[in-house]
């Protein structure tokens, strides 16, 4: 494709009419609520066609027996694709995330194998960028899949189009579409007179589905938010990474304007609601932690709990490996190890597992895009200090007294605790 491209001209056009319709396919499949993003639920679950391929790989095995690896396999991924598909009423289980990263090593491979800046201005001139980014915020992909490489794979598709093009309008869509993912966090962030509890957790006890709250982002549309946020944080955080003068200078030219600015005043409010919903959340996994005057939180974690005991109890077996299967994706960390006690221990320990199992996801994502908002934070206040060498008299430097004052005024405020 890149070849026919840069020999004839006239294919160009079309090629890059070709790419975005391929970009809006994906953000199709992204946003239609009839989809879900499929992906095996354990580590030694791989898919139908690996599983053939390693059948027919492998030695010592007779033909009866492939036959049957293969039989069995394929009839225990239709059934599990078949429950899946049922339990989120009938949606189409795909690949979503396999597409995102192939499309993206497909056209990073175009724009970026060429020395001139031609197919980036062309992507550019025809509308891809919209797209492009959108798919950071699409609605079917998982709860953690900032923390996987789709995100990372549009971000260097974005970071090769900056370097060739130094294309300005990369900066407005995409503080243009993470202003309206910060608004769809608001309740999140929003102040409140009376500290209260957990609006993540409450927000997972109010779902009324217990197996499509994870996979469904009008079940839990905060933690959705939260990934989609997260993924453009990851972005931009790329993107700035760079010692190029012009760079810095259109990118804090961008970030100081005045979308910039509310752009980043939400970033440190959500900072900030990060900061004591992981304090929050990591106080009810342990008792300790909650001061005997918190009403509120001994409140949520009995409500919680009896949610808990109603989810557990009209759950199906299928139901709830299903559902453990979800919290396990949402972590990396390997499951608590149980251990014979009597039977007030054994009961303490359920619940504690329990909280673990709901709540550890929860504290993963809330900490891990506190992680990415530190570092971008970081990294704009590196992009105003600039560089540390001595520049040279024909530079010149982009001041931003007003991005740098607001930049500080917001982590000073954000550092503050709020009231209990």
């Amino acid at each position: 494709m890149d070849e026919l491209m840069r020999h004839q001209p006239s294919l160009r056009q079309d090629a890059t009419l070709a790419i975005i319709n391929l970009l809006e396919e994906l953000v199709y499949l992204g946003t239609d609520p009839k989809y879900v993003c499929w992906r095996p639920h354990s580590k030694s679950e791989v898919s139908p066609s690996s599983n053939s391929r390693s059948a027919t790989n492998a030695e010592g095995s007779s033909d009866e027996e492939e036959e049957d690896e293969e039989e069995t396999s394929t009839s225990s991924q239709n059934a599990q694709t078949e429950t899946q598909a049922q339990s989120n009423s009938e949606r189409t289980p795909i690949a979503l995330i396999d597409y995102i990263l192939n499309a993206m090593k497909f056209i990073n491979a175009i724009l970026s194998n060429n020395s001139t800046d031609d197919h980036c201005r062309e992507f550019v001139e025809k509308g891809g960028l919209k797209p492009l980014l959108k798919i950071l915020g699409l609605p079917n992909l998982p709860v953690d899949c900032p923390v996987t490489n789709p995100a990372q794979a549009v971000a260097t598709v974005c970071k090769s189009i900056l370097n060739l093009a130094h294309e300005p309008f990369l900066f407005r869509e995409g503080l243009s579409q993470l202003g309206a993912v910060l608004g769809s966090l608001k309740p999140l962030y929003a102040k409140q007179e009376v500290a209260g509890g957990s609006k993540l957790l409450l927000e997972l006890a109010n779902a009324t589905d217990v197996e499509t709250r994870f996979s469904t982002a009008t079940a839990t549309p905060l933690l959705h938010a939260m990934g989609a946020a997260h993924g453009y944080v990851i972005m931009f955080v790329h993107i700035c990474h760079t010692g190029q003068t012009e760079l810095r200078n259109l990118s804090l030219q961008h970030w100081g304007s005045e979308e910039g600015l509310k752009v980043l005043k939400g970033l440190a409010d959500l900072y900030t609601s990060l900061v004591w919903e992981s304090t929050l959340l990591l106080a009810y996994c342990s008792d300790d932690l909650i001061p005997s005057d918190c009403d509120f939180a001994r409140e949520d974690i009995e409500k919680l709990n009896a949610f808990f005991d109603k989810c557990e109890g009209n759950s199906t077996p299928d139901t709830a490996g299903n559902v453990a299967s979800a919290m396990e994706a949402l972590t990396t960390n390997p499951p608590p190890i149980s251990m014979d006690v009597d039977e007030t221990g054994a009961v303490t320990n359920k619940a504690d597992s329990r909280n673990l199992k709901y709540i550890k996801p929860l504290l993963g994502a809330s900490s891990r895009l506190g992680k990415a908002l530190a570092e971008l934070f970081g990294l704009l206040v590196k992009l105003c200090v600039g560089p540390p060498t001595r520049q040279r008299r024909g530079q010149n430097i982009v001041a931003a007294p007003p991005y740098a004052f607001t930049l500080r005024e917001k982590r000073r405020h954000g550092a503050k605790r709020p009231p209990r």
